[in-house]
């Protein structure tokens, strides 16, 4: 967004303007490996953006900003669980997230329009902006639902491969800053996506109140000691727990009205 925009700041600017943003994209025009698949997006944390594929081809390139360091967007096979057209966050209600699209059902990941200050700031989901976020909504499939557990199937709806992780060390920008020429996409793509490990999610990504629904307890246990040893976790990075600000709203109106109460009942006795 242009308001982040600060003097003395440095921007790159193409050298041919053209409406069609796949000109300009980091990913290529055409995915071999993804050519038997109807629909598939690729998300890039180190170049914070994304590309939607249909049978191979390159469909619709944009640009996102996904998660701060210590609420990161991690690696891996995540799929479109669901979406809605207006949500307000289970965590904290003032956030309208726009063209919600849910792909991870525990830690609440989805993309969803929202400011974009140009770097990885967000909780974990994928920020895009408003035309990007209204056009992925309708594009994506949904998962099926097990109409017998009245729930969704997993890893049956728009497969989702998040492809590496940001570099954290950088203070300003990110990679971008350095690309003289796309001739030659620098993004790095599986060679086999359908093959690449479900996304490892640490348990203190989970609000606390969904972790009992969790289907596979330990491996979200033992998840951020498998991240730090991959170094998508840098030393000395401690991770943030998801907070319910709505929950704490609430335990806040609670304690509030019960000290009302009470100097209610101490003024009554005094009369």
């Amino acid at each position: 967004d242009i308001y982040f925009v600060r003097l003395g700041d440095t921007l790159v600017v193409p050298d041919t303007i053209m409406d069609d943003l796949r000109a300009y994209s980091v990913f290529p025009q055409y995915y071999r490996a993804a050519d038997t698949i109807p629909k598939l997006v690729l998300i890039s944390n180190k170049w914070q953006s994304y590309a939607c594929y249909e049978y191979g081809e390159l469909v619709r390139f944009a640009a996102a900003n996904t998660g701060e360091e210590r609420k990161p967007t991690f690696p891996g096979r995540y799929a479109v669980n669901w979406k809605q057209r207006l949500r307000l966050s289970s965590l904290d209600s003032t956030w309208r997230l726009p063209f919600t699209v849910n792909f991870h059902q525990y830690a609440g990941s989805a993309f969803h329009q929202f400011e974009m200050p140009g770097r990885p700031v967000s909780h974990s989901c994928v920020r895009q902006f408003m035309d990007d976020a209204e056009w992925l909504f309708k594009w994506v499939k949904t998962a099926k639902i097990d109409t017998v557990q009245h729930r969704f199937v997993p890893f049956t709806g728009t497969p989702i491969i998040i492809t590496d992780v940001f570099d954290f060390t950088r203070k300003r920008g990110g990679p971008w800053l350095e690309l003289t020429s796309n001739a030659e996409t620098p993004a790095d793509l599986p060679a086999d996506p359908m093959a690449v490990e479900e996304a490892l999610i640490p348990i203190s990504q989970i609000p606390k109140e969904a972790r009992g629904a969790l289907p596979d307890r330990k491996r979200y246990v033992e998840a951020e000691s498998l991240l730090r040893d991959r170094g998508h976790i840098r030393e000395g990075i401690s991770l943030k727990e998801s907070i319910n600000f709505n929950k704490l709203r609430q335990e806040k109106r609670r304690r509030q009205a019960e000290a009302l109460r009470k100097k209610q009942l101490e003024t009554n006795g005094t009369n």
